[in-house]
């Protein structure tokens, strides 16, 4: 039988309706779909909102949770047993936990609290701000290189084990910024001093016990259907960003085409998402940018991106098309590296349009990156998508 994969990729600098575009293909499928979470990790921001009037901003769970699709954290996701707790419970008290029992690469890497202080400590540090959203993504990527932590171990160790880990990731991090020469004020030191491991160890099994460890292998016979949810953007990437505004992680095509290859996927369409304007929250470029008035935006007073003492003000531009076409095209050529797909679909999806005075865009961007399949939203719910064949 055919499998297929939809793989949905942020084109800007984040923030482009991902959580929108995965619960429309979640909701549309007839195949029972997984989400697969292949980049990233709780800095994450999908927001999903419902015609009756719900709304979540998704950070681990998959943007499909709502209309029951289950979750699958790959292997190259970042597992935040604490945020993790915090979403599940406020999924749970709304009454919109509906995607059945997750899964999670035995090999996905996990954020100790000392990552998190370690990373906030950095960009508070900083002259000129990175961007950071202060979850610990680059810490732990860092980290892991010298004192991994994956869930497999986690899930097995003792309590003793979990405090003796998380007091060798404490003294990298007190080392890191020694080597830095960032001073550590009283306050960052006395959180560096409390010891995390009793509630570490208690969220982890609690949020593990939800949880199915599960390899690829497991995965691949579990349903015909594999929506890909992407993190961040093509533009905030280490291949077409800017640095130091950037993330190490890859939010583009290299790691869904080869896990839909050891999946079994014969078909897999690429869904390029963007907003009909740019945005980005944190330091950074931002070619031409101004403000939502002078962009003629309405409709924006639910953003959920809101001005923060991490990330600061949340930024508008007009796209910057050039650019994104010279990413969608870089990136798209992932697509040829796997001899096991018959088929292969480059589509564009646009939302926002309800929030600009002009929706010519759509065919500036249709044009630029020849877009087989455009879809196109007007309004925050998956009822607002709509699709055409170009």
């Amino acid at each position: 039988m055919s499998k297929h994969a939809t793989v949905v990729i942020g084109a800007g600098y984040g923030d482009e309706g991902k959580g929108l575009m995965t619960d429309y293909f979640a909701a549309n499928s007839k195949d029972h779909p997984v989400v697969i979470r292949y980049n990233g990790g709780a800095q994450a921001g999908h927001t999903v909102a419902t015609q009756s009037g719900a709304r979540h901003v998704f950070m681990h769970h998959g943007a499909g949770t709502i209309v029951g699709a289950p979750t699958y954290l790959a292997r190259d996701f970042i597992f935040n047993p604490f945020l993790l707790h915090q979403e599940r419970l406020t999924l749970t008290r709304a009454g919109l936990y509906r995607g059945g029992s997750p899964f999670v690469h035995p090999k996905c890497r996990v954020t100790t609290p000392y990552d998190m202080l370690l990373n906030q400590t950095l960009e508070n540090a900083r002259d000129v701000r990175h961007g950071s959203c202060g979850v610990g993504i680059f810490a732990t990527m860092q980290r892991d290189v010298v004192a991994p932590l994956r869930i497999e171990t986690l899930s097995k160790m003792t309590l003793s084990e979990v405090r003796d880990m998380l007091l060798t990731v404490r003294d990298l991090s007190l080392n890191t910024l020694k080597s830095t020469g960032i001073p550590t004020g009283q306050d960052t030191a006395e959180l560096f001093d409390l010891d995390y491991s009793q509630k570490f160890y208690e969220t982890s099994r609690e949020e593990l016990s939800h949880y199915r460890i599960a390899t690829y292998a497991d995965l691949s016979d579990m349903t015909d259907h594999f929506i890909f949810e992407g993190a961040q953007g093509l533009l905030l990437s280490e291949k077409y960003g800017d640095f130091p505004h950037c993330t190490p992680s890859d939010p583009g095509l290299t790691s869904p085409v080869e896990i839909a290859d050891l999946l079994g996927c014969n078909t897999i369409e690429a869904v390029y998402t963007t907003r009909a304007y740019a945005t980005r929250h944190g330091n950074g470029p931002l070619t031409g940018e101004t403000t939502a008035a002078n962009l003629g935006l309405k409709n924006i007073e639910s953003e959920t991106n809101q001005q923060n003492d991490m990330q600061g003000m949340f930024r508008y531009a007009p796209l910057d098309v050039a650019r994104i076409k010279a990413a969608v095209e870089s990136d798209s050529m992932a697509l040829t590296k796997s001899s096991r797909f018959t088929e292969t679909v480059i589509s564009l999806a646009v939302t926002c349009l309800d929030q600009v005075p002009d929706r010519s865009i759509v065919g500036t961007l249709t044009g630029a990156i020849s877009a087989e399949i455009v879809y196109t939203s007007t309004g925050p719910t998956r009822h607002n998508v709509q699709v055409m064949m170009w």
